[in-house]
């Protein structure tokens, strides 16, 4: 358990779906170009400056592209490297340790080993990774041998997958991630975003069937446009939720944490309480703010010191505050009905 969890414990659960570590507006890159240069992590404001380390033609190269040509597009990324005789995951792991500030991850292999091991990683932090596969396996229904289904087998929430005849050399999910970690986290719907750079499929009905079935996402051509389809997780999960949920629990824990550093006590009276529900509160509003929760269903309680157990006063602990509140969700699809008379 990490410091900021033992001091203020912070557990969120979402009914219906079964001091702050991350930024999470960063991408974190993750190739091997460079890696005999024993260069193990470096920071790039533009396309202009990763052109000074990687080549056109290399992955790393292709995937910041795609990141800072969307629409709005990161202030910074990160890549990262493995290093001579490593896998992947010992690049994840030791870039952790350097800098773990990023929250997107995206890593420039296909070997689908690679990309399990860092799926399962992902899944215990505070992050999301995103992959994609070219594997046609992935739009025959009931097929149990593509990546996407072994992802989807696992149920992670962390892990978005994306089908792609152009994956090899594309790079999608870096992208989707360049594009929507620069939103306010929970503000926007992952589904329906115009990407730019990537090529968008034209895909059958049993196709995206198939996809639907694994929880795969797609970029397809519509309307004139690439767009990208439906944005969950393998798991199911909206990743407008697990990125609004990830960010309110930071800020969370950040606010009633700066509550109790900042004041030289916060008494245990009804004022002290007040003190950290204030705080919570305004994170709540601030979520609600970002389109994020429903203002109308925020609700938060706390005991009144008298109710407090003397077992918990003499630990110093405040138990008992709970919220409750009502994300905004989003509308996908649209079913209309009308009837036309002469």
């Amino acid at each position: 358990m990490s410091l900021i969890d033992e001091i203020v414990s912070v557990q969120i659960t979402q009914a219906d779906l079964g001091v702050n570590t991350a930024s999470f507006d960063k991408l974190l890159i993750i190739g091997n170009s460079n890696k005999d240069k024993n260069i193990r992590l470096k920071y790039y404001g533009s396309i202009n400056e990763v052109s000074v380390d990687f080549k056109v033609e290399t992955p790393e190269y292709k995937a910041a592209n795609l990141a800072f040509s969307q629409i709005v597009k990161p202030t910074q990324i990160m890549i990262g490297q493995i290093l001579a005789g490593e896998k992947y995951i010992d690049a994840y792991n030791a870039i952790k340790l350097q800098d773990n500030s990023f929250y997107g991850v995206v890593i420039t292999t296909r070997i689908s080993s690679e990309i399990l091991s860092i799926a399962e990683a992902v899944e215990a932090d505070i992050k999301i990774f995103g992959c994609s596969s070219n594997d046609e396996n992935i739009i025959k229904t009931g097929d149990q041998t593509s990546l996407a289904y072994k992802l989807y087998a696992k149920k992670y929430n962390r892990t978005f997958c994306i089908y792609s005849a152009k994956a090899n050399s594309e790079v999608p999910e870096a992208a989707i991630l360049g594009l929507m970690l620069t939103y306010n986290a929970g503000s926007a719907n992952w589904a329906h975003r115009q990407i730019k750079g990537t090529t968008g499929d034209s895909l059958d009905t049993t196709a995206r069937a198939a996809l639907d079935a694994v929880n795969c996402n797609s970029i397809l051509q519509f309307a004139g446009r690439n767009v990208h389809f439906w944005g969950k997780s393998v798991g199911g999960q909206w990743l407008d939720i697990v990125h609004g949920t990830d960010w309110l629990k930071s800020a969370i824990q950040d606010r009633v944490a700066s509550v109790l550093q900042s004041a030289l006590k916060v008494e245990y009276t009804d004022t002290g309480v007040t003190m950290i529900t204030t705080a919570l509160k305004a994170c709540l509003f601030e979520a609600a703010d970002n389109n994020f929760l429903d203002k109308d269903t925020i609700k938060v309680t706390a005991p009144r010191v008298l109710e407090v157990p003397s077992s918990k006063k003499a630990a110093r602990t405040l138990p008992d505050v709970y919220f409750e509140a009502v994300t905004s969700g989003a509308i996908n699809k649209v079913q209309i009905q009308g009837v036309l008379s002469i």
